[in-house]
């Protein structure tokens, strides 16, 4: 089981996929975007803040990719010990 946490949640999944699918579901509760909007939504955001290329949702390991573009840039942590 994968588990990453904020300072308010955790998500957590079976495989990537999973997991940002439990982010997006989260988010579409408090914005109310379809899921192509997140998307492009998330790749605005870290894009123009940070730099950072989130992969299209169909590329190969997107998931695994943007989890780990999260983690990196400290808006998910992998484990509780790190808060």
């Amino acid at each position: 089981m994968l588990s990453y946490y904020t300072f308010f949640t955790k998500y957590s999944g079976t495989t990537p996929e999973d997991v940002v699918q439990a982010i997006y579901a989260d988010a579409k509760a408090g914005m109310g975007m379809s899921l192509d909007e997140w998307g492009a939504y998330q790749s605005k955001l870290w894009d123009n803040k940070y730099g950072q290329r989130i992969p299209q949702k169909d590329a190969p390991d997107a998931a695994k990719k943007l989890l780990a573009i999260l983690v990196k840039l400290g808006a998910l942590e992998t484990s509780m010990k790190d808060l």
